[in-house]
């Protein structure tokens, strides 16, 4: 299977069990958006190899959308998240990878969901705070 479960045990138990740390691999990389390789590895017990072999895999079934980048991060990307930059590129037909770089910045959002709600509430404005007035905000 995906995740391979050392102990042997009842057949169903087993693939229960790999089923659930599934559910928690993807629901780890939804949340955080932008996990490292090295961080993944050591938390599901991979090697990183192994690891990006699952996760094209996950990809190439749909459980996962996202690229690793040229540091060794996988950013999650939401099916939304694609299609805005897809309807993007159709509506605009030519797109320089500046622009298309600047509009995917706006359009995916890389910070992490992970926290809790009541962490959340400690550090008021938190990343949120940073980023730019939505449009048509009010300028002074």
């Amino acid at each position: 299977g995906m995740f391979e479960v050392e102990e042997a045990g009842d057949a169903g138990e087993g693939a229960e069990e790999e089923e659930g740390l599934l559910v928690r691999f993807v629901t780890t990389l939804q949340r955080r958006k932008v996990s490292t390789l090295e961080q993944l590895s050591a938390e599901f017990g991979l090697k990183t190899a192994d690891l990006v072999a699952r996760l094209r895999s996950l990809e190439a079934m749909g459980y996962v959308t996202g690229v690793v980048d040229d540091r060794g991060k996988f950013i999650f990307i939401s099916r939304e998240e694609l299609q805005a930059v897809s309807s993007y590129i159709r509506r605009k037909g030519r797109v320089r990878i500046s622009t298309l770089a600047q509009e995917s910045n706006r359009l995916i959002d890389l910070s992490s969901h992970e926290a809790e709600p009541e962490a959340d509430e400690e550090k008021e404005g938190g990343e949120g705070a940073a980023k730019e007035p939505a449009a048509g905000g009010v300028s002074s």
